[in-house]
């Protein structure tokens, strides 16, 4: 049922529903929806509509997706092995072991639900100040949450990590806030935090990242979204440390496209020409701006700093103000170690 706030009990450890705090009573993404633990069957000879592999240095990854009356289902087997059954309002949970199912929960398996409800689930991570919000765009290894942890340290406070739920209501775009933890790779983490983040917890056994938890309180409600960034961090020493210009529509919609959560499982989903159209009116309405700077921690405050001054500005107007053919590296080949 709408609403119901329960907690999941999977071969005997119990993950708690995914909402904020119980203080502000708000499910992250400004979801309400339930978890309830279930059989999940397929038909023997059931196809799946979607699929991916993803083989990295410690992991293979595989994850489809199958129709079902009830809404999809999302099967895993990676370091978690499992599936999910995406409803309207309800996520059932049949989990074998292995890493726990919210770690495929928070970002694709939220983002199936979200997106079917009209909402756009970008790769990125969303910070506010002053009433307003930036999202910083950028495929994994952009340098995102290092540079969401400058800002953090600059007075920003996280709206999502890895994640941003965007929503038009009423001709504004808004953030919805998710939970508020961001996650570090060890240089990023131990140059911010010291030693105090080895004591963090670690995001998996087999990675080095770690979560560390915001000191302040999660946003209660959503935040009018003013410009996005998107990421494009580079090792050539001849870059300048910061250089940041206004994306044309064409440029940025290619950029979000590529940054989606979904990726080309909108299709699958049946919701490719809707969030396309979206997609169109979002780059009319805001301001995209590529952000390219030099790689190298010892940077990451000037960058930030310019971040500011760049979301200070006035932004264009709609649907003008950028350069044509700008481009977007950092989707399809800006990524660093």
């Amino acid at each position: 049922m709408p609403g119901q706030r329960r907690g999941v009990s999977v071969h005997g450890r119990r993950y708690p529903a995914w909402r904020s705090t119980a203080r502000t009573g708000d499910f992250v993404h400004g979801l309400q929806v339930s978890y309830r633990e279930a059989a999940i069957e397929l038909a023997a000879d059931a196809r799946p509509v979607w699929s991916t592999q993803q083989v990295g240095a410690r992991f293979v990854s595989r994850q489809a997706l199958y129709a079902h009356p009830d809404g999809w289902v999302l099967d895993v087997a990676c370091q978690g092995r499992g599936r999910l059954l995406i409803g309207e309002h309800e996520v059932v949970v049949d989990w074998r072991g292995g890493t726990p199912p919210e770690h495929y929960l928070r970002t694709f398996g939220l983002a199936i639900l979200l997106e079917r409800q009209g909402a756009l689930c970008l790769h990125a991570n969303a910070l506010a100040r002053d009433g307003r919000a930036i999202a910083l765009l950028g495929p994994s290894r952009a340098g995102k949450s290092t540079l969401a942890q400058a800002l953090v340290a600059r007075g920003w406070r996280l709206l999502g990590d890895d994640m941003a739920t965007v929503r038009c209501t009423a001709g504004r775009w808004s953030v919805s806030p998710s939970r508020g933890e961001i996650r570090l790779w060890p240089d990023a983490g131990r140059f911010f935090h010291g030693d105090a983040y080895d004591a963090c917890p670690r995001v998996h056994r087999r990675f080095a990242k770690r979560v560390i938890e915001s000191p302040a309180a999660p946003a209660a409600r959503s935040v009018p979204l003013s410009r996005v960034f998107v990421i494009d961090r580079c090792a050539d020493s001849a870059q300048a440390r910061v250089h940041s210009d206004a994306l044309a529509a064409a440029d940025a919609t290619i950029c979000l496209l590529q940054n989606s959560v979904l990726g080309d499982a909108s299709r699958a989903l049946g919701i490719e020409g809707r969030r396309l159209a979206a997609l169109a009116r979002l780059v009319q309405a805001l301001a995209v701006d590529r952000l390219r700077y030099r790689s190298g921690l010892e940077h990451v405050d000037s960058v930030a700093a310019a971040v500011e001054a760049r979301a200070d500005a006035a932004p264009p107007e709609a649907g003008g103000g950028a350069v044509a053919g700008s481009g977007c590296r950092a989707a399809t080949g800006g990524r660093l170690p």
